[in-house]
This record gives structure tokens, sequence and C-alpha cells, in this order.
């Protein structure tokens, strides 16, 4: 009796084993293929089984999972179907267990006779990288400041695919990307810190492997305050429509340098200093000057982004 398992989201095939990673949810459907046209009754159950290295041989042992019925509806769903799904809660909730092993059990009965087979798959948890650091060379600077970031001592044994880095200031869940490398180390014009926090700005790396195995590593928090009179400057040589492009003040020659990284950090960062300067001219009454400051520059953003695509 033959048993199809199909899987889909895995990463790739190890010799027995499928590797997946522990945020990858598993979904395996089960097909009766031979003798089992004239079946009158036919029930399937899916077994879990973890795995574990028996020493001294290195062979993978299985104990098979009792507690399944506790888990329906949360960690797996469809256990007496064809579709079976186990959820990445089940990964998550066992980081020790590096092997698994799923099993559909068919019994098919024609009304004379009685028939049962088993297909099984296995899963080998990708490990992601782990035993480095990451860090910033300055824990102070201005939104002029050119901070450099870098991961050192990364270890994996697929090997790193690359390096993100990201920020925030209050909200973790709402991180803005920096940047990313496949090299260990990127420069960065960062933003503002949170006025309200000393200007602190805290910042995150990711590192992910070639099987997109993901290790986030805190960075311990710096602080960035703005470069007002750089921005000024910047904005009064502009407003002359005949120097923009060809000034030698270095905000503009990175919009206009072509890094997409390097404008992306720019922009945010000027984007912020003007709202604050806009909020406090606010406060104490609008001027003239601050919304011809604003207006040019919008024209350069639109200006540096038509040129860029």
């Amino acid at each position: 009796m033959y048993r199809k398992l199909e899987t889909v989201k895995i990463c790739t095939a190890d010799a027995q084993y499928n590797r997946i990673n522990p945020t990858t949810q598993v979904f395996l459907t089960a097909s009766c293929t031979d003798d089992c046209t004239n079946a009158i009754h036919t029930t399937i159950s899916w077994s879990v089984y973890y795995g574990f290295i028996d020493f001294p041989n290195s062979d993978v042992t299985y104990e098979l999972l009792e507690n399944m019925a506790e888990y329906q509806g949360s960690w797996f769903f469809g256990s007496d179907t064809p579709s079976f799904t186990a959820t990445t809660d089940l990964f998550i909730n066992n980081p020790s267990i590096e092997y698994w092993r799923f099993q559909a059990t068919y019994i098919v009965s024609n009304g004379s006779s009685t028939a049962n087979g088993t297909g099984m798959i296995r899963f080998q948890i990708n490990k992601p990288p782990q035993n480095g650091t990451c860090m910033v060379d300055t824990r102070n600077g201005t939104t002029s400041t050119l901070f450099t970031l870098k991961c050192l001592n990364w270890i994996d044994e697929d090997g790193i695919q690359d390096y993100s880095f990201y920020m925030w200031t209050t909200d973790n869940t709402t991180q803005q990307i920096i940047g990313f490398t496949e090299t260990t180390t990127i420069e960065a014009y960062l933003p503002l810190g949170d006025p309200n926090l000393n200007y602190t700005l805290n910042i995150v790396a990711q590192i992910r492997d070639l099987y997109g195995g993901i290790t986030q590593y805190q960075i311990k928090s710096i602080q960035v305050v703005p470069d007002s009179p750089t921005l000024l400057t910047f904005m009064s040589a502009i407003e002359n429509v005949q120097n923009r492009g060809r000034t030698n003040i270095t905000l503009e020659q990175l919009l206009f340098g072509g890094d997409q990284n390097m404008i992306c950090q720019v922009l945010l960062s000027m984007s912020q200093m003007l709202n604050a300067m806009s909020m406090a001219a606010q406060q104490l009454a609008v001027t003239a000057g601050i919304i011809t400051i604003v207006e040019v520059f919008l024209h350069l953003i639109i200006t540096t982004l038509e040129s860029y695509y």
C-alpha cells in the first residue's frame, strides 16, 4: 500500500531530512494510491514524533508525541484528514528538539477485508546563526555623522546570507530599516533619536543564513541629535535652481549619488528635522522662510527620486 506525502515551504532535502526553519508552518497531504478504488470505508490518522541523537552511535531515535490531543486547534489541525497542518507553535515551544517525524496511517476497508499502511516524512530544524556580536562604532553623534555598524564572529554551518539593520525609538513594533549588506559592515547616516528620551535611538541587527534562519541581535542604544545648521546651509544653497546637484555640500552629494540606502537615510533625517522645525515654527507663528524651505525640500525629493528611477 503506497502512501504519498507532499510538503510545502521546506528549505531543501538533506539526504534523509527536509530542512525547515522553526518559523515555518508545515502543511502535509496524504493520499491512498494503490488498492483503494473499491474502498468502502477509509480512516486516516496523523502521528508526530520528536527525535534526538542517541549516543554513542549518533543515530536519531524517535519518540511519539503522546499529548497531541491537547494541542488540536493550536499546534495541529486536520489530524484525522488527508490534509494535516503543524503550526510554528510546535517548533517554537520545543526549541531543543532538532528532529521531527510526521506519519500518516490509513485503514481501508472494502467490506470483506481491511488493509492498512503508513507514510512518513522527516524534518530537521535549521539552526540560525549564533555566537556572534554586533556593534556601532560610536554611541553619540548627529544626523550628519556617518556611523559604522558591524557584525562579527557569527557562525552558521550553512553560511551567512546577509546582515540587516533596523532602528526604532519608542515602539519596537514599528522598526524601520537602516540598510542591509552581504558583508559584515555597513555605513549609515542615522535619523534623530527620540527628543523626549534625550535623542535615544535603538538599533537591532538581523543575521540571516542561506536557508532563511534569522537571529536578531539588540545593539546598545545610541544618541543621535539634530544637525540643524548643516541642514539650513544645504537648504539655503539649493534655493537657487541652478545650484541643485552642483554644490559641494555633503548632503546634496549623497542625495544625487545613487546609493539607495544613503538616499533613504538622508531623506528620513531631513524630513524629521524639518518636521521638528515646522512644529516649533507653528508654535511661535509660521514664517515665510520656513514655508520656503519646506517647499524647496519637497521639490528636491521629487527631483531626486525622478533622477534615481
